[in-house]
């Protein structure tokens, strides 16, 4: 088991164009999230409804073409009367592009590597002292759009440098939907909050197999604030066995606060393999795919 201070970081050269004017949505093509062009309040609750009527849990998205920026505030922002209806369930909106991106429902694996996520996370800082904060909610950029995180956590406060109204660590998580809504997800926390957002984790779960990939993104300001790869960690189990590769994740404590440690032992978040593997089975048994008496 690697050591939480042997450095297991191995950054990648995986760079992909942050152009402003491509949006952040593009990448979502009809093969990838089912597309719906926006006709009117009405057409759309049709559209939603017969989709929600059908859904077999195999894409938990769909994506709405064609949706200027006044309709998105007028009908699809989540205030008043849409606070509760379907209008609500936007969880992404590309100013550019003007595509909307709604969740039908949210799925148990889904929910269970989201939540689980955030005890990772505490259990890792608690020897610390000190607890990440939740930030979660809607995040806006009027060039680049909207969008609710599965999880984050920052001080949305502002210190020097930051307006305050950004977290500092985002985690998103894919199970129905493929690594290009993931990529999605990185591209627009880089771009929307121009740094502020310092890591993005990403949790890609296979369906049918119980395999989890982790991913830590960064961001790199002094080369056009481009993102990159920095860790991945992969959990696999084959029969009785589990195998990890590219364990322990890492984080830096002053990317996640904000300040610098206090003293050395601080400098570096520590999620080990054991408990890496804890959180793998826990999403295996939300998908049915690992005993209870196993884990």
């Amino acid at each position: 088991m690697a050591d939480c201070n042997s450095g297991s970081e191995s950054p990648t050269t995986i760079v992909y164009d942050d152009d402003l004017g491509r949006g952040f949505l593009g990448n979502l093509t009809p093969s990838v999230i089912p597309h719906y062009p926006y006709q009117g309040r009405e057409r759309f609750q049709h559209d939603f409804e017969k989709r929600f009527d059908t859904f077999q849990g195999e894409n938990e998205w769909i994506l709405v073409t064609g949706v200027t920026p006044e309709e998105y505030s007028r009908v699809f922002e989540p205030q008043g009367e849409n606070r509760d209806s379907v209008f609500s369930l936007g969880r992404a909106y590309d100013t550019q592009l003007k595509l909307l991106l709604l969740r039908i429902m949210a799925s148990t694996p889904h929910e269970a590597a989201s939540i689980t996520f955030d005890r990772l996370l505490c259990n890792a800082t608690r020897p610390l002292g000190v607890t990440p904060q939740p930030a979660g909610g809607i995040r806006s950029a009027p060039k680049v759009g909207s969008k609710v995180p599965d999880q984050a956590w920052g001080l949305l406060r502002k210190i020097h440098g930051r307006s305050g109204k950004w977290p500092s660590v985002v985690l998103e998580v894919a199970y129905s939907e493929t690594r290009a809504k993931l990529r999605s997800d990185v591209r627009y926390w880089f771009r929307a909050s121009h740094g502020e957002v310092k890591i993005v984790f990403t949790v890609k779960i296979e369906r049918a197999t119980p395999r989890v990939t982790i991913e830590k993104w960064g961001v790199d300001l002094h080369g056009r604030g481009r993102s990159h790869l920095e860790q991945v960690v992969n959990i696999a189990k084959s029969g009785a066995t589990v195998a990890v590769s590219g364990a322990p994740l890492l984080l830096a404590y002053e990317n996640l606060f904000l300040c610098p440690a206090v003293n050395a032992t601080q400098n570096t978040i520590c999620i080990r393999e054991n408990e890496l593997i804890s959180y793998a089975k826990g999403i295996w048994r939300a998908q049915g795919l690992e005993e209870i008496e196993n884990a």
